[in-house]
């Protein structure tokens, strides 16, 4: 497990367009991200999910001076990376904070293209069950797993308006050899008490000043209340919405956590539960789950037939040459892994001849070229601008 913290810089100066006070200027960006109400698609919030999407694949130093374009300079961002190669776990999140901590965006990277472990995890679709809530793609919902002691009290710290920044290292320090028991008593230390690792407010892992006491919430006003937006593309995005069904189930996080999310975000996402899982989460957050899906991209058609029922849940939205469209019909899943594979990569390979009038006409159902984080960036940045909001 590796935790890694960046300071996003100030690259670009937003202007203040309202009343501030010392220590927290009006931030437009930041500003719009908290009045977005629950289960309300925004475009200005796609544009920074996607944007945070695709830059999850690349390392915490460059997500956040990117992040610093898209009105977080001034923030925290962190990092927690897990590889277990035996296992065929391996996977990375991110977690940014704004400057006046109000808004916090967890994103998960997807699938890396030279890393097998992706890949294997991908192709085993063998199920597990959920929270007794039904059953999920178990090459999906292992790294979730994994990765959630570490990642939980981070999230829950930045909830509570904590610096992410600091908590990271204190993250770090629980991996520090420190003497215990006799050697502790010889050389003065007291070892620290063990927390559990769930974000639990009962038991927060960090200990940090700005928390309340016993680690509840702290008692300000609604509207200072940080809100939390979740997003990733590929396996990033599955992840996302595998971290959403965690975050609503576990009743502690609900009390108090569950209402700072405005949205789910996600980008090429495979579908990652059955029917009864899906029938359960719908009803649980589907109205805040924003799915993007670009042309004819393969991997939102996936798992296939072959490998069991899966079902999406959530508002779908399908790219057009200018912007995203809600689409009331659900994509549905491809018939085998092989086939629609092998069409994915025709496909691809038809895009590089689309300047031969014959080939270029030629139909394809499925494409892997159109899965390309670029292309889902790309439609968002069109989407915000033909709705005619303010530069980012």
């Amino acid at each position: 497990m590796r935790v890694e913290a960046a300071f996003v810089p100030v690259v670009d100066q937003y202007p203040v367009v309202g009343p501030s006070t010392p220590g927290k200027p009006v931030n437009p960006i930041i500003n719009r991200l908290l009045q977005v109400r629950q289960g309300l698609y925004e475009r200005e919030a796609a544009l920074i999910m996607a944007t945070a999407a695709s830059w999850s694949y690349s390392d915490v130093t460059t997500f956040a001076d990117v992040m610093s374009r898209r009105g977080f300079g001034g923030g925290n961002a962190v990092s927690i990376n897990l590889q277990n190669d035996a296992l065929l776990v391996g996977t990375t999140a991110f977690l940014l904070q704004s400057a006046d901590r109000r808004v916090v965006v967890l994103s998960f990277r997807g699938t890396e293209p030279r890393s097998a472990i992706n890949w294997l995890g991908n192709i085993n679709a063998k199920v597990e069950p959920f929270h007794a809530m039904g059953y999920v793609h178990g090459g999906f919902y292992r790294p979730l797993l994994a990765l959630w002691p570490t990642l939980s009290p981070l999230l829950g710290a930045a909830l509570r308006g904590m610096s992410l920044c600091d908590v990271s290292q204190r993250a770090m320090e629980k991996y520090r050899c420190r003497p215990t028991g006799a050697d502790a008593a010889i050389s003065g230390q007291v070892a620290e008490p063990d927390y559990d690792d769930e974000c639990d407010s009962r038991a927060p892992m960090f200990s940090m000043a700005g928390a309340s006491p016993a680690g509840e919430a702290p008692a300000a006003g609604e509207e200072d209340e940080p809100a939390l937006y979740i997003t990733g593309h590929s396996l990033g995005a599955a992840l996302a919405v595998l971290a959403a069904a965690r975050l609503y189930t576990v009743s502690i996080l609900h009390q108090w956590h569950w209402k700072k999310l405005r949205g789910i975000y996600t980008f090429g996402q495979p579908m990652v539960g059955n029917q009864e899982f899906a029938r359960r989460y719908e009803r649980g957050f589907g109205h805040m789950l924003f799915r993007h899906i670009y042309k004819n991209d393969v991997v939102p058609r996936m798992p296939p037939l072959t490998a069991g029922n899966f079902r999406h849940i959530g508002e779908e939205y399908h790219a057009t040459d200018q912007a995203w469209v809600y689409q009331s019909k659900l994509v549905s899943q491809a018939r085998s892994f092989v086939g629609s594979t092998l069409t994915g990569v025709m496909a691809s390979l038809m895009d590089q001849l689309a300047g031969i009038p014959i080939l270029g006409r030629i139909p394809f159902p499925y494409s892997w070229e159109a899965h390309s984080p670029v292309n889902y960036l790309r439609v968002s940045q069109m989407s915000r601008a033909t709705a005619g909001m303010y530069g980012g």
